[in-house]
């Protein structure tokens, strides 16, 4: 293992030794080098004349750039659009992200959550989750009526297995057949993978406050019972809201600080939300 990837480790097994338990062997192998990346990072703060860590060209403090570039920008600066993100977004972007976050789900007000990072888009965000937390072998919970790509992101390329459960039942979810599937899997596994995704894609149901409440509460017992869980939230559709009996607010917020054995990964995007389909960015 890396000097580096073991310091990591390190560090989380310092705040939380079972999420490094939950790690994949490959989320446990990676690292961030202390390469061009990290000395750019550096010399953005702490260079006062001059910057030579990576490879951009700057006239007056600003990027050089094509003028035939740039007329296709509209008011974005040349130093927001051409030069080189951060590796996990810009951070301008992350915080606002953050901001949102709280605006739309208050109950995580003062909730030790981290800042979001960015990817290419919630597709990607959940393959970068499947790197981190899923390896053959592993068990994913997901109920019969689910995306179909789920299967190529987790069980054809992580090598996962997925148990699918019923779903719905006389016009809810089916929370018994929910139960029975994680209580089969934690009494095999030291490790579960539950996804939920409300509004779910293919059948647009959403869990009402009380289903919210009966799902944290099981997956809380689950944790509390010894097997780490990994919670996925797939908030593609979130926002898309047409019912009061309906959870408001995300069902992160009930599992972000349930349990130490339970860790909730939330994965959303504007893509639904604000009609951008093609505007790829997610957290």
């Amino acid at each position: 293992m890396n000097p580096l990837a073991h310091d990591l480790n390190s560090a989380i097994a310092a705040v939380n030794p079972q999420v490094l338990e939950m790690l994949s062997p490959l989320g446990r192998e990676l690292y961030f080098p202390k390469g061009i990346l990290t000395q750019s990072a550096e010399a953005k703060q702490l260079a006062r004349r001059y910057n030579a860590t990576i490879g951009t060209a700057m006239e007056n403090g600003v990027a050089m750039n094509l003028p035939s570039v740039m007329m296709h920008l509209g008011d974005v600066s040349a130093n927001d659009a051409l030069l080189y993100a951060p590796s996990p977004g810009m951070q301008a972007l992350r915080d606002e992200w953050t901001k949102k976050l709280l605006i739309d789900n208050p109950d995580l007000r003062g909730v030790g959550i981290s800042v979001p990072v960015v990817t290419t888009g919630l597709t990607h965000g959940l393959s970068v989750i499947g790197d981190l937390f899923m390896e053959a072998g592993d068990v994913l919970l997901l109920p019969d009526m689910m995306w179909e790509n789920y299967n190529l992101i987790f069980a054809l390329r992580r090598q996962v297995e997925i148990r699918q459960y019923n779903g719905l039942r006389d016009g809810g979810l089916d929370l018994d057949a929910f139960r029975q599937a994680l209580t089969a899997a934690c009494a095999e596994r030291k490790k579960v993978v539950v996804l939920l995704n409300f509004p779910n894609n293919p059948t647009g149901y959403s869990a009402t406050e009380a289903e919210g409440q009966a799902l944290a509460a099981a997956l809380t017992a689950a944790a509390a019972g010894g097997t780490n869980i990994v919670v996925l939230i797939d908030d593609a559709y979130y926002g898309l809201f047409f019912d009061e009996r309906i959870m408001k607010q995300s069902i992160f917020t009930k599992l972000a600080t349930a349990h130490p054995r339970l860790l909730a990964i939330k994965a959303d995007a504007a893509t639904k939300e604000v009609y951008v389909w093609g505007l790829q960015s997610a957290s």
